[in-house]
């Protein structure tokens, strides 16, 4: 799903694209052009990684705020729109510049004899190709 970071959405619901969007970019430099969050979430756990370009073309990870998180979860929880509730279990939200990119992922894409740990690695390299990623200075 590509969507625009200014595009609608109905004014009865929480709008979590949006909220996780501002929340991202929070705990970003307001210089980073592209900008990752990539979740996994199940009932009562969430693992969620963050990550960002610098001027010097490195990506950086950061962990991601409890206000992040917390959007994340209420997100898989409750749905919005035309996303059911509880129905994916892995996001890869992306934005650069203003446009915004939405992957979610089931449970039935996910190879039960792997983890976070090894999917993670190939979400960031599809977003940010051909970069190492500095893991150093998680908390900014």
């Amino acid at each position: 799903m590509v969507l625009s970071a200014r595009s609608g959405h109905s004014a009865s619901m929480k709008d979590y694209l949006q909220l996780i969007g501002h929340a991202l970019q929070n705990i970003c430099p307001v210089e980073a052009r592209k900008l990752l969050l990539y979740a996994e979430v199940e009932d009562g756990v969430t693992q969620l990684s963050v990550f960002f370009d610098d001027e010097q073309g490195r990506v950086n990870f950061r962990f991601a705020s409890d206000e992040l998180e917390t959007l994340t979860y209420e997100f898989w929880e409750t749905g919005a729109d035309k996303v059911l509730a509880r129905s994916w279990c892995g996001l890869e939200y992306g934005l650069l510049g203003s446009q915004l990119t939405v992957n979610f992922l089931y449970s039935e894409e996910f190879d039960p004899d792997e983890g976070q740990s090894d999917r993670r690695p190939r979400v960031v390299a599809r977003h940010f190709p051909g970069c190492t990623v500095d893991y150093s200075r998680p908390s900014g």
